[in-house]
């Protein structure tokens, strides 16, 4: 409903990909996060992380899919805290009290819109949906770091496509203990050529860092004297990436 199954979608207040997930959700439901690494815009393991979130959310409420969608949106805690204060159970009524999340609000009948569109297309002037039953990729454990462009090189799968179908892998990078996924009947292919590369070392910088790597940079294109790098260089912490 919020992204529109575009799966790098971001909302303002942080919510990432298919599913939306904030990053304490994803965290508790065990997605990986950070600047080289974002599993919320990896399908399978998101789509495993909503339906456990959900599933949690039903029992907490009780099987009350109005609340649950509701908690979807605007979060468990802030819909039980909406139930406490004001002794209301019928979402239907608890929305239209006065201060209530404009946006939680909408979610909830949009999502039945929906749902009813999709059941009854033809009533609404649209033909019948159709899903592929086939799945148009594979997915690959990997057991090593490995840059996508290496892996293309070595399998001939171009490096877009690697990029489109792993868009979890912010920095172009199959990180170890992570999916990958690629173009169907190409697994064997990929993994014979992961088992013959060696292992790539990743680093990343704390966010704060990255300005000082841009002026260690800029100072190298000026040719300034080798002490004042060296002295920008001693300030950054380069940490080696755990998966």
């Amino acid at each position: 409903i919020e992204s529109g199954y575009n799966i790098k979608a971001l909302s303002q207040k942080g919510a990432r990909g298919i599913w939306q997930l904030m990053p304490l959700t994803a965290k508790i439901y065990g997605i990986k996060m950070n600047h080289i690494l974002d599993e919320r815009m990896d399908i399978e393991k998101s789509t495993n992380a909503a339906f456990q979130y959900i599933k949690s959310l039903s029992e907490m409420f009780n099987n009350n899919w109005e609340l649950v969608l509701a908690s979807y949106n605007g979060g468990g805690s802030y819909i039980s805290s909406q139930i406490r204060k004001h002794k209301e159970t019928n979402f239907w009524k608890l929305c239209k009290i006065n201060g209530f999340k404009s946006e939680t609000l909408e979610f909830v009948p949009r999502f039945y819109a929906v749902l009813q569109i999709i059941k009854n297309p033809t009533c609404y002037g649209l033909k019948k949906i159709r899903l592929k039953s086939q799945i148009s990729f594979d997915k690959v454990r990997v057991s090593k770091n490995i840059k996508l462009k290496t892996l293309s090189r070595g399998t001939s799968i171009p490096k877009d496509i690697l990029k489109e179908l792993n868009p979890h892998l912010k920095v172009n990078i199959a990180l170890k203990k992570t999916n990958l996924y690629i173009p169907l009947n190409m697994k064997k292919l990929v993994l014979k050529r992961i088992r013959n590369v060696r292992n790539y070392k990743v680093t990343h910088l704390k966010r704060k860092e990255y300005k000082l790597v841009r002026l260690k940079r800029k100072y190298r294109k000026r040719n300034i004297k080798k002490r004042k790098i060296v002295a920008i260089k001693t300030r950054i912490h380069i940490l080696t990436y755990r998966v």
